[in-house]
């Protein structure tokens, strides 16, 4: 089953932040503009990453999407 948005049930125990942030990283927004869009800090911004990283399932969602997967991990790796 899906969830309204086509997004897989499980997308849906991230919080919202997690959420947008990947739905962000899908469209191809950079880590300022994420930050920028979310009115979040960069700290939070870093907390929330590694917390998708450590998230299995998320890896899911990025299955088609190389370039946000590895975006993502390079972002995690700098900081």
């Amino acid at each position: 089953t899906s969830t309204e948005k086509g997004r897989p049930p499980y997308f849906n125990a991230l919080s919202d932040t997690q959420r947008q942030i990947v739905e962000l990283k899908m469209d191809g927004f950079t880590k300022p503009q994420i930050i920028e869009r979310l009115r979040i800090t960069e700290n939070s911004y870093k907390i929330n990453l590694e917390k998708l990283r450590n998230f299995d399932k998320v890896q899911l969602l990025f299955r088609g999407k190389k370039q946000v997967k590895k975006c993502v991990e390079e972002e995690i790796n700098m900081s």
